[in-house]
């Protein structure tokens, strides 16, 4: 039986998506009790960027030619374990020195006829600034979100081919019923990255230390 890429229903491109709650989508914020002599400095914690006014969480930076912090693969449900940190960080530090409210992040899409988006993260209500885990769990969601049939059908169809196997590919990595669940929930903006879904960091973009670059590889 030949395969079939699916597409989500019509109403789902306009539906809000809930905010999980502190330990959806597999993120664990870890509490940590390191003595003084293990934390790191602020300089040592984050990345200094252009201009020098702002700097990015170590494990959010993006470093050319260097392994990303954390593994994290964007196409399936996002799981940190806290000893896979390195020392002295926590997912619940915050993203930026000095603490930041709100960042947008750009998402370029490595296929022609689809512009880039952008992704607001903004700290939750009660809280002045965002986090580490709520970056990653914000690019997780926006990257479920489904491909509008005028998308997938303006894609080269060399592109097409591999957003397919991408596509398939990660529901063939679902067990069980949920993997028919979730060939029925059709094509995600992740597929559009065609296989290339390990996080590799955020940069700024431009001149403005709001506006972020997501680097996928």
């Amino acid at each position: 039986m030949a395969k079939r890429v699916h597409f989500a229903a019509r109403d789902i491109f306009h539906s809000p998506t809930p905010s999980p709650g502190p330990s959806s989508n597999g993120l664990k914020t870890p509490s940590p009790t390191p003595s003084d002599s293990s934390v790191p400095s602020t300089h040592e914690l984050y990345q200094e960027v252009e201009p020098k006014t702002m700097q990015i969480h170590r494990l959010l930076a993006y470093t050319p030619y260097n392994p990303p912090p954390i593994p994290f693969d964007l196409a399936q449900l996002p799981s940190v374990s806290p000893h896979l940190l390195p020392p002295g960080t926590a997912l619940s530090d915050p993203a930026t020195h000095p603490p930041m409210g709100c960042v947008t992040i750009t998402i370029l899409v490595p296929v022609s006829n689809i512009p880039p988006w952008e992704v607001t993260v903004s700290a939750p209500q009660g809280q002045s600034f965002i986090t580490v885990i709520e970056v990653l769990r914000t690019l997780y969601r926006a990257l479920r979100l489904a491909v509008h049939p005028f998308e997938y059908n303006s894609l080269a169809p060399e592109e097409a081919a591999l957003v397919n196997a991408a596509y398939f590919q990660r529901c063939s990595l679902i067990e069980g019923p949920g993997r028919a669940k979730e060939e029925q929930k059709g094509v995600k903006k992740i597929d559009l990255f065609m296989g290339r879904t390990r996080f590799m960091g955020l940069c700024v973009s431009g001149e403005r230390t709001d506006v972020w670059e997501l680097t996928l590889s």
